[in-house]
């Protein structure tokens, strides 16, 4: 058992429909998954959000045949017994309304951009963004401040050693509005601006335990340490939800347990990823919820993460019918979208819901891939475009892409979404552990290094994107295919077509591909080719040579049967 910091854990995350648990236990030195379940969360109309989690540890003690719960129905915690409770407990939660924040920095282009992405992080929605520089007197901040009324503000600006005065008078500005909203719960602060002035901040806003200090994110002009603020934003998170959800903190009191954002503990495995990643490229994940969409990237150690809400509706109807594997107008989906919102679990009833949900889900994950792009300049997505960046692997997760009846499905809306760059894999994190096991590697790092090399994902396939300026017809591509003693597939392929080739899992294929002059197909420059081998997965090898952007056509009809054309070739 050297090395590891328990034997045994829990790990629960807790979503907005569902709560999940995990026990883990470790045999020989080696964690492994001893059961695993999910169940409605509680917290939804004020409810108690640890019933769900109890649920969840009834039903875990069910199926692991482990003792959890003593005769008088209390949890075992800090066990040291074999068989019975457990060492170590941990938490991840997505659940709960965005968290209502009001964002502070001297300019737009700077500061601002920093928090704005510090934000986006942690389940946020901005209610007031104050540049100190745009204009604004102190008493028409100090209203934008008291009308937002934020649960959480943010402030930032001035590198390590610049500006001072203007941070001080905002920080004053802040004091007023602490004092003046009529709440309960006062709002949480971070301050990460000029490290030269935090004791004179902490000093001037005299919050006590509702202020949350961090290095500076900007010491350097232009130049982001998001990190150095992680854990002051973790604690006001924290905070914050141990106010706004009923029965949280007693829950986290009866089992020890460690709090993480769904989202945070996703990027810091999708860190890890890319940090064992041996093959050069950026390892992402998009995990498609209920109420939002988290983007987490990692790409040369540097983590891109950001939440966004469901995109809205108003502007966007059009596009879902466009989108739609059905005819259907714009009214119907409008329809089917605001029922929806009032009932997240509701499950399509009809093939015409299933066409407006799965086109919703494309606008939403390409909505939350932009605003992204928004947030991190250098993040390489374009809506028209796509990526421009090499991702392997391509993670899903979500109830709206593991929930989809078919993996073709959920391939092929990741894929109008996205439009990833070169060759890349996709894979599915079909019992969505990611955010649980970040939640536990703040426990025991081991413990998902362990479980990732068990195998957790399942291999959905290998996607080659065609980047061609060729008109719709052309031949971009040849493809030949030798998978172990089958004939040989020679295919042409051509602008504006899917094509997907079987590989079964467990067997392996090489792949030669010779592209065109100006085809660029991911190995370096356009017209390069080569071989390329392919591990087995469940749809095989997919060529996506559907152009950048893609272009659906005008009628209705003729965009249907497109689309429905698309769902065949990748199996329904």
């Amino acid at each position: 058992m050297t090395g590891l910091a328990c034997t045994s854990l829990i790990s629960v995350d807790i979503g907005t429909q569902h709560t999940r648990a995990w026990l883990f236990e470790a045999a020989e030195g080696v964690f492994h998954i001893t059961a695993g379940c999910k169940v409605p969360s509680t917290f939804t109309g004020g409810g108690d959000v640890q019933m769900g989690v109890w649920n969840a540890l009834e039903r875990l003690q069910v199926l692991s045949q482990r003792r959890i719960f003593d005769n008088e129905g209390h949890f075992i915690n800090n066990s040291q017994i074999p068989g019975v409770g457990v060492e170590k407990f941990a938490v991840s939660l997505s659940a709960g309304a965005p968290i209502k924040t009001a964002l502070i920095g001297l300019a737009d282009e700077a500061s601002v951009g920093s928090i704005r992405r510090l934000a986006s992080m942690f389940y946020t929605q901005e209610s007031a963004v104050l540049s100190l520089r745009g204009g604004l007197d102190a008493a028409h901040q100090l209203e934008v401040l008291v009308r937002a009324d934020p649960d959480l503000i943010i402030l930032a600006g001035g590198s390590d050693d610049g500006a001072c005065q203007p941070v001080i008078e905002a920080a004053e500005h802040v004091r007023l509005a602490y004092n003046l909203l009529p709440r309960v719960h006062k709002p949480q602060i971070v301050y990460a601006g000029n490290s030269a002035l935090t004791e004179k901040i902490v000093h001037c806003l005299n919050a006590g335990e509702d202020l949350h200090t961090a290095s500076n994110i900007q010491p350097e002009a232009g130049h982001d340490v998001l990190e150095v603020a992680w854990g002051a934003m973790l604690k006001a998170f924290e905070k914050i939800r141990l106010q706004q959800m009923h029965g949280l903190e007693e829950l986290l009191q009866k089992t020890g347990g460690q709090l993480l954002p769904g989202a945070y503990a996703l990027g810091r495995m999708v860190k890890y990823l890319n940090r064992i990643n041996q093959n050069n490229k950026g390892v992402m994940a998009l995990d498609v919820g209920a109420g939002s969409t988290t983007v987490a990237a990692a790409k040369d150690g540097k983590l891109t993460l950001s939440v966004s809400q469901t995109a809205g509706l108003d502007t966007l109807c059009e596009e879902v019918c466009r989108w739609s594997a059905l005819p259907v107008d714009a009214q119907t989906a409008a329809v089917y979208i605001n029922n929806k919102h009032l009932h997240p679990a509701s499950m399509p009833a009809t093939l015409e819901d299933l066409a407006i949900e799965q086109a919703w889900t494309r606008i939403n994950l390409k909505h939350a891939l932009g605003q992204t792009a928004q947030r991190y300049p250098d993040f390489e997505f374009c809506p028209d475009g796509g990526l421009s960046g090499a991702y392997e692997p391509i993670i899903l997760s979500g109830a709206a892409l593991v929930d989809a009846p078919t993996l073709g499905q959920a391939l092929l809306i990741t894929l109008d979404a996205l439009q990833p760059y070169g060759i890349t894999t996709v894979v599915l994190d079909h019992q969505q552990l990611l955010p649980a096991l970040g939640a536990a590697a703040s426990i025991d790092p081991l413990l998902p290094v362990q479980i990732l090399d068990s195998g957790i994902f399942l291999h959905v396939g290998t996607v080659i994107t065609i980047d061609s300026p060729a008109p719709e017809g052309s031949s971009v591509l040849t493809v030949e295919l030798r998978c172990g003693e089958d004939p040989v597939e020679v295919c042409e392929i051509h602008q504006g077509s899917l094509k997907r080739f079987d590989v079964k899992l467990g067997s392996q294929a090489r792949l030669h591909l010779s592209p065109a002059a100006e085809t660029d197909v991911g190995m370096g420059r356009k017209g390069l080719g080569g071989w390329v081998s392919i591990n087995g997965s469940a749809l095989g090898v997919v060529i996506d040579a559907r152009g950048r952007p893609i272009r659906l056509p005008i009628a209705a009809e003729k965009r249907s049967e497109m689309i429905k054309a698309w769902l065949w070739e990748l199996g329904g």
